[in-house]
């Protein structure tokens, strides 16, 4: 497992080996890790502005030859949610003394959105861990999930009896 120290000592090492600034975000276990909610992730999913951001980033952490696998989704399409243009505006910024990197986590809402399309046990605890810690209103994920649904093509229905499942089991 990742502990969060785990991961900005990674990411330290990381930022040495950019030559520019780019926005990085932690998005499911690490941003939770990143946000105090859990002790520890067992990967690391971090998503970038653009394609160029993704290349750049995939060089310095070959480079720096670390010691867990980071996964790297771009523009806003993390696991099979792609996010409403706002998501990195809405995103936490999280302090690490870095130069170049500008670390920041999904804003717990979208942590959750992102857990329920796929649902499984892990990420049901992980939704009702955000829920009760961030104290997430169910107003708030439904305004949120109506901005989201649109955007899983062909699981729309498979999306939103998740996030029925949520709503009737969490609040």
């Amino acid at each position: 497992m990742i502990s969060r120290n785990d991961l900005l000592e990674e990411l330290k090492r990381i930022d040495s080996h950019l030559n520019r600034k780019m926005e990085l975000i932690a998005v499911g276990g690490t941003a939770m890790t990143l946000l105090n909610l859990k002790e520890s992730t067992k990967d690391v999913d971090f998503c970038t502005d653009t394609k160029e951001d993704e290349t750049i980033l995939r060089k310095a952490i070959s480079e720096v030859g670390g010691e867990f696998r980071i996964d790297i989704f771009k523009e806003g399409y993390i696991f099979s949610v792609q996010l409403p243009e706002d998501y990195a505006k809405k995103s936490k910024q999280i302090e690490g003394n870095f130069k170049h990197l500008s670390l920041k986590t999904l804003h717990p809402v979208d942590i959750v959105m992102t857990k329920i399309d796929r649902l499984s046990a892990r990420d049901q605890d992980d939704i009702e861990a955000i829920i009760k810690s961030k104290r997430i209103r169910k107003e708030a994920l439904k305004k949120r999930f109506k901005e989201v649904a649109t955007s899983i093509p062909g699981r729309q229905s498979n999306f939103e009896y998740n996030f029925n499942y949520i709503i009737k089991n969490f609040f």
